[in-house]
Order: C-alpha cells, then structure tokens, then sequence
C-alpha cells in the first residue's frame, strides 16, 4: 500500500491553527482505548467500530488510520443464470497525521452495503475542514445492472452477451484499487486497498484484491483489512476467493458469503440467481504518542501550477492552481492548506426518447491543512464525467488527488432507465434518480464531502414522458423530481471562496433532472435539467452535468480543481 503517513489538520471550528506552534501529540478519549508499542513507540490507541464521538482533552497531533465500509457482492440475476455475479469493492483506505484542537469529533464509522449496494465512508469531524474516506462499489450482476466505482470498484458479470465490466476506483492507487473483468462465467473479484480483483478464470470465479496488515498500525500480530469480495461461481465454475481472507467468498452455485463485521471487505458474489453477500463495516483508529513530540517547522514553500498572490483574514498567502495533471515542487518542506474537488457526473441518457435522464452528482469537496516534505509530489485533477445517449447511465466523475496524501471521489452518473431496469450512479455525491415511482437517487460514498441524489418520484410509463431526480451536491442534496411535471433541482455547490478569496464561487454542484415540462432547476453553480436536446455541461468546478429528454447527449460533468496554498 502507498504511504499514507502525512501530516494534516482538521478543526472543530473554522479558524486555522499553525500547526508549527504545537510539536506535542495530544490527549483524547472514546471509542476502546488501549495501549500498544509500535516501532519501539508507546501509544494511546482508541478504536471505533461504530458511530461515537472523539473528545480532545489537550490539543496536538493524532495518527488515523481508517475504513470505509465494504460494497455488497451482487447476483448473477433471474434473467441471466450459469454464471456469476461480481464481488463487492472494499471499503476505502487513508492514513495520516492530523492536528487536533480540544473539543468534541464526531467519528462516522461507513456501514457495508447491502447485497448489490455500495458502501458508505466513514469520517472524522463533520465540518468543512472534516477527514474522510469512501466506500466500496458493489459488485455486477447482468448487462444493465453494473457494478458501481467506490473507493474499490466491483467486479463484473460473468462473462457472455450479458457480461459487464469490473467497475474502476475513484482514486486507484491512492485509496484503493479496481474490480475485474470476467472471463468465463464466474463473476470478477472486487478491488482492494492494496489490490485490484483478479479476473475469473476457467474454472473459478475471479479473487478479490488484497486488503492491508494493520499491525503495523494497531501492534501486535498481522491483522488485515480492506480485502475484495470473490466473484461468484455457476454450473463447473467455483467461487473465487475473499482478498487477505476478509472479503467475502463468491458462491460456488450459492449465496455469497458476507465480509465480517469492522473488516471493510467487500461481498462475495452470487452464483446464478443466489444473492451477493453484504460487504463489511469499516473501522477507524486513532491513535497519540504518550511521550514524544513532533519536529514541524510551520509552513512550506512550493512551486507548480498557476500562482498568485491572495490575502485571507489579513494574512499573505502564495496560492498555487491545478486545473490539469502535474506536479507540485515542494522546496521546503512543511504544512499546505489545501483544498481539492472531485471531477462531476454526467447527466443519465433517457429512454426511447422520451423517460427522462437524471442529473450528474457533484464532484466531492475536500479541504484540510497537510503536511509535504521537499520533494516532487503528483497533482491529478479529476475528469468529469461523459455525458451519453440512451439507455445509458452518466459516466462518473474522477477524484482528485495529490499523491498519495489526500484525495476526493468524483461525483456520480446520473440515472437512466436501461433495459426497462432504473438504474443510478453512486459517488461522492451520488446522481439523480430515473423514471419508475419512487426510485432512489445514488448514494454519497463519503457523505463529509457530498450528498445523495434526488428520488424519481413517478409521473410516467415506460415510453411516456416523465421526470428525473437532481444529482447531489456538495452543498447539498439533490431535489426529487415532481409527479407533476418538473424534474428534480440539482444540489448546491458548496462555496469556496474564503480559502481563494474573491467573489462567491460554488463548486461540486448537482445537475438538475431532465423533466417533462420543466428541466429540473439548477442549485447553486450548477445547470438546469431538459425537457429536450443536448442536456447543459457542468462549467463551474465539479459540477455535475445536466439530465433531458430525447435522444441527444446528456450533460458532461465538470472537471475537478486542486489548489494548495501557504503563508508568505
């Protein structure tokens, strides 16, 4: 696994501390505290396996180490049997040193999906400045149900004229890695942390990726998590293997197995029309030094990207644009405040020119304060996501990354109806829903830097006009569509204009629903769904594309934007 170990910041309020000022690491409570020696280093170690709150006695430095939840393992479907449905991607992974002021920290800990149902990211804080990673993507099941990207994409179908493709991570190599694609009639394994899921093969379902030893973390013996779910295996071909022994097995003919609870592996695959296992919780670890203290120097110096002078609350700020792939040159070696969104959905493509197509969620919104040492450090720049005809769900959104430091999931594909199936992409902010009453918009993987998409709610027969869902935001959700007539308001960009400076600038917006009479209205940086033609692209940072009604091309997502910025 890449090395996470990084310095970063994340406040209880909104006013930025020097981390330089404070060497020591702090004092906390809550979730199971113990202690362990790692690397000749004592250490107070508090574990989360569910939902609580970290409460910060004496401010300084503390080490996270955290999961998302697990994507759940899907079935090879009643429509298409003698083969094996995809394993479920892991939930994500990131780890890095943080700065903690006193107060109290809400701890998120992402549930596992269900059977066919992406994971949800677990969390540290919940304000603008909060810490995060994604969950896993759920496995694929016949040609118009796919398997989803999450941190760890899901694997495909097996294979024939139904098969899909293994599903990509948001942010391979960073917080996870990539499901795969079937070659035989056993599903794909599904991404891991530490490794992409293995194809199946002639005579089993493909294995899941490898999850990460955590003892090098927590102590103590080899303890792995994050591994892939195994594809599922149908009529000669058995059921591939969970990734490190933690994602779930593919069934052999069967029911996939479930990952185990606080493991954040994904679901095992279904053998013919048995169901995918549910992947498994994620976990959280913190963990504080008893006696030692950091050696910072305070803020660093960089080059890259287009640079200009900004003032922020009196202080002089080198603030340093990304609006492409490239690298930024750290000369010394310090903290960076920074801030990164996640590349836009697309608009969904409609349904015999007439269902409507859902709007593209809104790439993810990160801001937090890192440490970089001297040295040349990798920016991509997440692409939006492609915008398509019919029956097509809105390609998704890429994240956005510097190295291996920190990184932000893109937003989800708006939804179509495929095959006479309602189908919806999940991401950072998930896209909106299509179609059938009541259909359910894509979920946020990592709800501290998006939102799901808004609900198809009826107002149509298949090939009657009707009206879609608004994408997420990462300001907020995506409106529902009216049964009247309108489709759904996309969700609002979240403002980030106090860490550039300048006028209101709302990034990572939702892409309004394409709608019968009235295309759904655009949120704040956003752009408005269709009742006809080429539905409108995404312009603003991350913004989700726009959903219409007709043959033509949805809306294109926006791409994403990283800026990184230090004291002068």
């Amino acid at each position: 696994m890449p090395n996470r170990r990084e310095l970063g910041y994340v406040s209880s309020g909104n006013t930025p501390t020097v981390v330089g000022q404070y060497g020591a690491y702090g004092i906390g409570s809550g979730g199971t505290a113990t202690t362990t020696t790692v690397g000749g280093s004592n250490y107070n170690l508090y574990t989360f396996t569910s939902d609580g709150n970290f409460v910060v006695t004496t401010a300084g430095l503390f080490d996270v180490l955290m999961f998302g939840g697990g994507g759940g393992g899907n079935t090879a479907s009643t429509n298409e049997g003698n083969r094996g449905g995809g394993g479920g991607g892991a939930g994500g992974v990131i780890e890095q040193s943080i700065y903690l002021e006193a107060g109290t920290y809400a701890v998120d800990v992402g549930a596992g999906g269900a059977a066919a149902t992406n994971g949800l990211g677990s969390s540290l804080n919940t304000t603008n400045r909060s810490f995060g990673v994604g969950g896993g993507g759920r496995g694929g099941s016949f040609a118009t149900v796919l398997p989803f990207s999450g941190e760890c994409g899901g694997g495909g179908c097996g294979s024939g004229a139904a098969a899909t493709t293994g599903a990509d991570s948001v942010n391979n190599a960073v917080s996870g890695y990539g499901g795969a694609t079937p070659t035989s009639g056993g599903g794909g394994g599904g991404g891991g942390v530490a490794a992409a899921g293995s194809n199946s093969g002639s005579t089993t379902g493909g294995n899941g990726g490898a999850g990460y030893d955590v003892s090098a973390f927590i102590g103590g013996s080899a303890l792995y998590k994050g591994g892939g779910g195994g594809g599922g295996g149908a009529g000669t071909v058995s059921g591939g293997t969970g990734g490190s022994s933690v994602g779930g097995a593919g069934g052999s003919n069967a029911a996939g197995s479930a990952a185990s609870a606080n493991t954040a592996g994904g679901g095992g695959g279904g053998g013919n029309t048995n169901a995918g296992g549910a992947g498994g919780s994620g976990i959280v670890y913190i963990r504080s030094k008893t006696s030692a203290v950091a050696n910072l120097s305070g803020y660093g110096v960089a080059s890259g990207g287009t640079s200009s002078t900004i003032t922020v609350g009196g202080q002089s700020y080198t603030l340093l644009s990304f609006t492409s792939d490239a690298n930024l040159t750290v000369s010394t070696g310090g903290i960076f405040d920074v801030l990164l969104v996640g590349g836009g959905g697309a608009g969904g493509g409609s349904y015999g020119d007439a269902n409507a197509g859902g709007g593209g969620g809104g790439g993810g919104v990160r801001e937090s304060t890192i440490y970089l040492p001297a040295g040349t450090h990798s920016v991509d720049i997440g692409a939006g996501g492609a915008g398509t005809t019919l029956e097509k769900i809105g390609g998704s959104g890429l994240g956005s990354s510097i190295g291996t430091a920190i990184s932000v999931g893109g937003g989800g594909g708006g939804g179509c109806l495929d095959g006479q199936l309602a189908a919806v992409g999940a991401g950072a902010s998930g896209g909106g829903a299509a179609w059938l009453p009541d259909t359910t918009g894509g979920v946020s993987n990592d709800t501290a830097v998006g939102n799901a998409g808004g609900n198809a709610n009826g107002g149509g027969t298949l090939n009657s006009i009707s009206n879609a869902g608004g994408g997420g935001g990462a300001g907020g959700a995506g409106g529902s569509s009216s049964s009247a007539s309108a489709g759904g308001t996309g969700g609002n960009g979240k403002d980030i204009s106090s860490f550039i400076t300048g006028s209101t600038y709302y990034a990572g917006a939702g892409g309004g629903g394409g709608g019968s009479s009235t295309g759904g209205a655009a949120g704040n940086g956003g752009v408005a769904g269709k009742t006809t033609g080429a539905g409108n692209n995404g312009s603003n940072y991350g913004a989700g594309g726009g959903g219409t009604v007709s043959a033509s091309q949805s809306g294109n997502g926006a791409a994403g934007v990283v800026y990184v910025r230090f004291k002068i």
